[in-house]
């Protein structure tokens, strides 16, 4: 990815025992807004076009709460995106700048590994994109101070689930703090409401060369 790739760090899924996701086991999500969890089975995730499925879950908002949670208008989906941070905010905003992508779906799918521990654990990624290409990236957003080791086994295990599906997996920290606030800016004259016909096409003309005048 373009304008996002300069902010993802991998997750590596080598060096010791992987968490696993064992055959057969059921993806959960929701189809569209208002519709129940549906389940699939991991082989047959990558038919799924979670681009356009709805939250599987909810962003929980409360009293004392130390993330701020809301959302954005994106210019991919042309509709509102749920955010559980400023942090997954950014990187919406960066994704939604991105030309590569096409498809923007947050909070896609529930899935259920078996830790390290032999303890079964669900994980809920943050961010789905359909990529121009058609491939399909999954994301995690957490900053490198709140990575954790059950967080790390859970993107371990998302990584090797994107493995078996034939998808990417990253996970992304902060956007550069001054580059963010400049999507944020900008990211308000992308809205249809604010779109000049005329001058978008005026502005799309290919430029005529001429004298330069000093």
């Amino acid at each position: 990815m373009s304008d996002v790739g300069n902010t993802i760090n991998g997750v590596p899924t080598h060096g010791r025992a992987a968490a696993q996701i064992r055959n057969g086991e059921l993806i959960y999500y929701r189809p569209a807004e208002g519709d129940p969890v549906a389940q699939i089975p991991v082989d047959e995730l990558w038919s799924l076009p979670l681009e356009e499925c709805a939250p599987v879950r909810k962003a929980v908002s409360y009293k004392g709460q130390k993330n701020f949670t809301g959302e954005w208008w994106s210019s991919t989906t042309e509709s509102h995106l749920p955010f559980e941070s400023w942090v997954e905010r950014d990187f919406l905003v960066a994704a939604d700048f991105d030309p590569h992508t096409i498809g923007i779906s947050v909070q896609p799918f529930t899935f259920r590994f078996l830790s390290v521990a032999g303890k079964q654990r669900e994980h809920t990624p943050d961010v789905f994109l359909r990529t121009r290409s058609g491939d399909g990236v999954v994301v995690d957003v957490r900053p490198d101070p709140l990575v954790d080791s059950d967080s790390r086994e859970s993107f371990e295990a998302t990584a090797e689930l994107c493995r078996q599906v034939g998808w990417s997996f990253c996970r992304v920290a902060e956007q550069p703090p001054i580059r963010a606030a400049n999507l944020r800016w900008l990211a308000g004259y992308r809205n249809q409401r604010n779109r000049r016909q005329d001058f978008a096409t005026e502005l799309n003309r290919p430029g005529e060369s001429g004298d330069l005048l000093v």
